[in-house]
């Protein structure tokens, strides 16, 4: 059964910051989120990073995502790249959204299987 989910575990961090790079050049939404659980336990759009220092930040080891949300949602048609450093407080969730064109075209130039 498939989920929807990339495996992009195998991409080292300097190939994961070129993936988040070109995703975001064929995006049509990306943007940051914060979760600062001292301050709420819901996530709030933030502004105080840009979305290269998320980039530069960007790390294999972190929770990493690339999802193909058609197979999870059938009225949904987009793809859901991004990534949370889910150690610290605060969190900060890099969300990337391209079409499912797109989506299909970074997964083949990266040799990204679903899971």
């Amino acid at each position: 059964m498939e989920t929807g989910f990339y495996n992009i575990n195998k991409l080292s961090t300097v190939d994961l910051k070129k993936f988040f790079k070109e995703a975001i050049m064929l995006s049509y939404d990306t943007h940051i989120d914060i979760l600062d659980c001292d301050v709420s336990y819901a996530r709030q759009r933030d502004n105080t990073k840009t979305i290269q220092e998320m980039i530069d930040d960007s790390n294999s080891s972190y929770h990493n995502i690339c999802i193909d949300r058609s197979i999870q949602y059938k009225k949904s048609n987009y793809g859901e790249i991004g990534y949370v450093k889910t150690s610290g407080n605060p969190q900060y969730f890099l969300y990337i959204y391209v079409s499912l064109d797109n989506l299909e075209k970074l997964t083949k130039k990266y040799n990204l299987i679903m899971n």
